[in-house]
């Protein structure tokens, strides 16, 4: 027996209680530079309802300001999977820089300022003249963990719980890949405690063993089959072992923005709103079998996301050829939702 491994089991365990449980978080951001401070005045500054529409960015001072920003969003705490239940399960985290701190609310709105505001045009083109190419400058890091707390307090069930996050968090990392799924268990502690398929192995599974048996225990208690959005084949799998990854199952290694990317909307199926037949999973086989109804057949398709978004500019001649196309009526259908 590994006894690193095992401890390292028995403390992923305990993280969620410990988090939750807490007065107050501690969020390390590492040692304060020169950006440090002018980033975190910017900050609250912006997190003023309505101040950012006041913020001159012609100005030398607040296009500074901005930068630094940029500059602070670069560190690598931002993206890092293990942050999210110490952010999402804490009553109040307290982040500090060297000796600069800032309430992470405080963080979180200005986040969202910069994520729903013009603001968010301007910080990409600056950062796309500042930053260094792989620079990974993340913005919406805070808006992210802020949605993943909102919903999991409306008292969502824990698959959605944990689909959702894994899809919201696709672009955080991990040294060990498997970690990406095991980092997000506090979440759901208390729900998933005795499902044998999420406890989290380090020496006798595989990264790819580790999320297959997620992904069979979400579809086999989830109400939908949005997980199957979330993988596009195996084209797009990276697999590390003689073990293949069945095409069924999302490889969170992947950090693309894949399959739909959507959390938040209903789904929609032609013969009704409820999953009516279940997938058939064969864990022997790691095969998956779903039976459907033929109601329609594909005549024409358009561009790939990855032929539109390619090399070059947007573009996507098939879509516009099929949408001018169609009958009038069809071009501005709409539906309406409660």
């Amino acid at each position: 027996m590994n006894v690193a491994a095992e401890e390292k089991v028995g403390q992923i365990q305990q993280m969620g209680r410990i988090y939750s449980s807490a007065a107050a978080v501690v969020a390390w951001l590492g040692e304060e530079d020169d950006d440090t401070e002018p980033a975190f005045s910017m900050l609250k500054q912006l997190a003023i309802p309505g101040a950012w529409r006041s913020l001159r960015l012609v100005s030398a001072s607040s296009r500074a300001g901005l930068l630094s920003v940029i500059r602070l969003f670069q560190r690598t705490y931002f993206t890092r999977a293990w942050i999210v239940q110490e952010v999402v399960l804490a009553a109040r985290v307290m982040v500090l820089c060297g000796k600069c701190e800032i309430d992470w609310d405080v963080l979180a709105q200005a986040s969202h300022v910069f994520m729903t505001t013009g603001l968010r045009v301007s910080m990409n083109t600056m950062r796309k003249e500042q930053a260094p190419a792989e620079a990974d400058v993340s913005f919406s890091s805070p808006t992210v963990l802020r949605a993943i707390k909102n919903d999991r307090e409306k008292g969502q069930p824990w698959y959605d719980t944990l689909l959702h996050t894994l899809i919201r968090t696709r672009n955080f990392k991990s040294a060990n890949p498997s970690d990406k799924l095991y980092s997000l268990l506090g979440l759901i502690q208390q729900h998933v405690q005795n499902k044998a398929l999420l406890r989290p192995e380090y020496e006798v599974q595989s990264t790819e063993t580790t999320y297959k048996n997620a992904a069979i225990q979400i579809l086999t208690e989830s109400d939908d089959l949005l997980l199957l959005s979330c993988v596009e084949g195996e084209l797009f799998q990276h697999s590390e072992s003689a073990e293949p990854m069945p095409s069924w199952v999302p490889d969170w290694r992947e950090e693309k923005p894949l399959g739909l990317r959507g959390t938040g909307y209903a789904r929609y199926w032609a013969a009704g709103e409820e999953l009516t037949q279940r997938p058939v999973i064969d864990r022997l086989a790691s095969t998956l079998t779903l039976k459907g109804l033929k109601l329609d057949e594909i005549s024409r398709t358009g561009e790939t996301k990855y032929e539109v978004f390619g090399s070059g500019p947007p573009s996507f001649p098939g879509w516009a050829d099929i949408l001018t196309s169609l009958p009038p009526s069809y071009r501005g259908m709409r539906r309406d939702t409660d």
